[in-house]
């Protein structure tokens, strides 16, 4: 979109709305403390309430998303120790000095999607993202995506599709986020035995069948979340992966110099995903990003302060981007990659810092 400012781009999408504000209600970890948060300020909306069928009330909510004038700052804090999923994210919380406004986390489809840490989530306001994968069990064995496009796996669905709609509060979510690492045959799917899932024409089946499925659970956003690799061709390109029925483009990515690849900055490596949520007249989202350290992976010779500039000018390039509605950072390790924003002090308070400007609710 070039350098379109963001009331351009209201204009052009040709609607009105409103920010989704998070209301300042904390269940706390015992012995936890949370700092305050900043109610979001707002456009005027479009209220779903006054809409005539449940379709009319997900369009009028989804018209204000694109009109956020401010970006939901979230994070995947991986736990440490014996933590569970919500003393993590609280632990975060506590060294950034700012409550998440999204929480992001995966599953397979043996497990329901609105447990304990949704519904926590839920009470204290922050939004969660979930990403539910065509695979049973910790070693993450493989369903085929012919076979949940064909309705075998429709008992679970049914039965999750009705208890987030019980549910009632706002959900991101997403069936089977990066499946380009999850085909028939890919060497990548190590975890799946190499066996995988099937196509991308079968993963575009699947994902249509479940959002069909969950058609009456309104109160969710469709999240369609691929590599950022494969927004520059990769893969086969998003056309080969982008299924027909969703609400936003999502985008992974990481910056993992010196350890691997060349250096980009965060504009380098997401502007792709940007032009093509743009193509396609959608919102963006990025469940995933990180950095590690510039001196990592013995490479002392490199910038200190390498990875907190990065953070901070990726907060600025996202203060740019009209498209962008959340992002989650991944607080964790991956092997000898550091992602954690407490790697370094400077990093940290890079960190602190980007996530307590009033844009990022």
């Amino acid at each position: 979109m070039g350098n379109v400012d963001r009331r351009d781009f209201l204009k052009r999408s040709a609607v009105t709305g409103a920010g989704f504000a998070l209301a300042p209600v904390l269940k706390l970890v015992p012995g936890a403390h949370v700092p305050k948060v900043r109610p979001a300020g707002s456009l005027q909306s479009l209220d779903p309430s006054q809409a005539e069928t449940p379709l009319q009330a997900a369009q009028a909510s989804q018209a204000s998303e694109v009109l956020t004038p401010q970006v939901l700052w979230g994070a995947f804090a991986e736990p440490r120790g014996n933590q569970d999923p919500r003393q993590a994210l609280v632990d975060l919380e506590n060294q950034v000095g700012r409550r998440m406004g999204v929480h992001r986390d995966y599953q397979g489809m043996d497990s329901d999607i609105v447990g304990k840490t949704v519904r926590w989530l839920g009470e204290r306001g922050t939004v969660p993202y979930r990403a539910f994968h065509a695979w049973f069990g910790s070693g993450k064995q493989a369903l085929r995506w012919a076979d949940i496009a064909a309705g075998r796996y429709d008992a679970w669905l049914s039965k999750q599709a009705a208890d987030v709609a019980a549910w009632g509060k706002k959900m991101y979510i997403c069936f089977h986020h990066e499946p380009e690492d999850d085909t028939t045959g890919n060497p990548r799917s190590q975890t799946m035995g190499n066996i995988g899932c099937g196509t991308s024409a079968d993963y575009r089946a699947a994902y249509n069948h479940v959002r069909q499925v969950f058609r009456n659970a309104t109160n969710l956003r469709w999240v369609a979340a691929f590599m950022s690799p494969t927004y520059l061709g990769n893969n086969g390109g998003p056309g080969a992966w982008m299924p027909s029925n969703f609400d936003i483009v999502g985008v992974d990515g990481y910056s993992r110099f010196p350890c691997t690849g060349n250096f980009k900055t965060f504009e380098q490596k997401f502007l792709p995903a940007r032009r093509y949520a743009d193509s396609v007249r959608k919102p963006m989202a990025i469940p995933e990003w990180g950095c590690v350290e510039m001196n990592s992976c013995h490479h002392g010779g490199g910038d200190a302060l390498g990875k907190a500039k990065w953070i901070t000018d990726a907060a600025r390039t996202m203060k740019s981007w009209p498209q962008l509605i959340f992002v989650s950072y991944s607080n964790e390790t991956d092997g000898p990659l550091n992602f954690r924003v407490t790697s370094t002090l400077p990093s940290q308070l890079a960190f602190a810092a980007a996530g307590k400007d009033p844009y990022f609710n």
